[in-house]
């Protein structure tokens, strides 16, 4: 792998990090208008990723194996994010409901 993947690998595990760290925050400390604007960011930040990392399997075949790894990394937190999403949607209908 050289070091241009490398760096773009880094890049994009910096990235993830930084949106499951935003998306952590949001869901035990924020306010519910907050909450859905903020990880509907972080789920279109993390689908731009995976995208990028199809293109980048096409430019770059000798690294197709780290970059499956990576998008494998990239869908299964776009996974959580969309269950958490769902989960968070639930709580709040059930303490609408109950009010």
């Amino acid at each position: 792998m050289d070091l241009d993947t490398k760096r773009f690998i880094y890049i994009l595990e910096q990235k993830m990090t930084t949106c499951m760290e935003k998306v952590l925050k949001v869901i035990y400390c924020s306010e519910q208008k907050q909450f859905d604007r903020i990880i509907q960011d972080a789920l279109s930040d993390i689908n731009i990723m995976i995208s990028l990392t199809q293109v980048y399997m096409l430019i770059d075949k000798e690294s197709s194996k780290d970059l499956r790894q990576l998008q494998s990394k990239l869908i299964q937190g776009r996974i959580y994010i969309e269950k958490e999403l769902t989960t968070l949607k639930v709580e709040i209908r059930r303490m609408v409901n109950t009010t």
